[in-house]
């Protein structure tokens, strides 16, 4: 990624380039340096409870750390605003507890309740914890869209997840 810089112009001299022309220059430069948007929800320390073999729960986020204006907070996901369409998202977990729901572990990022990226635990943990993430998927997106985490068990009962985040950075 290239790291842009501002540049004051105020004091550049070059035939046929106006004051004017040199501020809207360095206005706009400021405007792509500081135009970033990215939001990151966090993943309590929680039990999640699946009622059944390869049943499938929505992961409760809570607090929310961003910057920009083209994503908001909504109950247990990320929307994306008005003039996005590709987006970076990724999650990463702190640890998986095993014990109480043995079997397999599936965690997902979902789009609008479809999974668009995972990644897979095997069962023969038994004890522990386990971390796991996705690293940034880049993903066609429309106003409107909600991303969300979901997590899966091959065997039913409660375990625990030691925290973890989801993130989703605009990138067009």
């Amino acid at each position: 990624m290239i790291e842009l810089e501002k540049i004051k112009f105020e004091n550049y001299k070059k035939p046929g380039l106006s004051k004017e022309i040199l501020m809207q220059l360095q206005d706009n430069i400021e405007n792509a340096i500081n135009d970033k948007n990215i939001m990151t929800r966090h993943i309590n320390r929680q039990n999640i409870t699946i009622s059944s073999g390869w049943g499938t729960t929505d992961i409760p986020l809570s607090s929310e750390n961003s910057i920009g204006d083209k994503l908001t907070s909504v109950l247990n996901g990320i929307r994306i605003g008005a003039g996005v369409s590709k987006v970076l998202v990724s999650c990463q977990f702190e640890g998986i507890g095993h014990t109480g729901a043995d079997g397999d572990k599936s965690i997902g990022i979902e789009q609008n309740g479809a999974v668009v990226g995972g990644a897979y635990q095997s069962g023969d943990v038994t004890g522990g914890y386990m971390s796991s993430s996705i690293t940034p998927i880049l993903l066609n997106v429309s106003e409107g869209d909600i991303f969300s985490l979901s997590i899966s068990s091959g065997g039913s009962g409660t375990f625990e997840i030691l925290g973890g985040r989801l993130t989703v950075e605009v990138v067009l």
